[in-house]
């Protein structure tokens, strides 16, 4: 199937009608959170918050502070497809990390946390003013 994987935060493809069940069946592994829904486990990754993350397949966006690999072919057909702009879409399940702010697809970090640091203030170098 092409494009069966995409990432990005649930809230954008989960129906309003299954938010709330969304939301309240979540568990824990003991190393992060899941959910269990439609027969896929869903884990969940954050880097801080909301926002938008660019790599050089795609951008995704934030709201709810949490995104994920989904499986779309594991998704109720009532998935609101509209939602998929707002994420990346693979042929293939893709790895997904996280470490602290930083966030990693097959190995590329996204660009916002490739830029360097000023050696004077700390700023990144797109804000820095010195």
């Amino acid at each position: 199937m092409e494009n069966r994987y995409w990432i990005g935060d649930p809230c954008y493809i989960v129906s309003d009608d299954d938010w709330d069940l969304f939301c309240s069946e979540t568990e824990w592994d003991g190393r992060r959170e899941f959910v269990n829904y439609h027969g896929q486990r869903i884990y969940f990754h954050s880097a801080g918050g909301d926002g938008e993350w660019s790599f050089n397949c795609g951008k995704f966006c934030v709201d709810s502070g949490i995104f994920s690999v989904i499986d779309l072919s594991l998704m109720p057909s009532h998935y609101d497809k509209d939602g998929l702009s707002n994420g990346i879409l693979f042929d293939r399940e893709p790895t997904l990390e996280t470490q602290d702010y930083t966030v990693i697809i097959n190995g590329e970090t996204d660009w916002d946390s490739q830029l360097q640091e000023c050696d004077w203030c700390g700023e990144t170098e797109e804000w820095c003013e010195c």
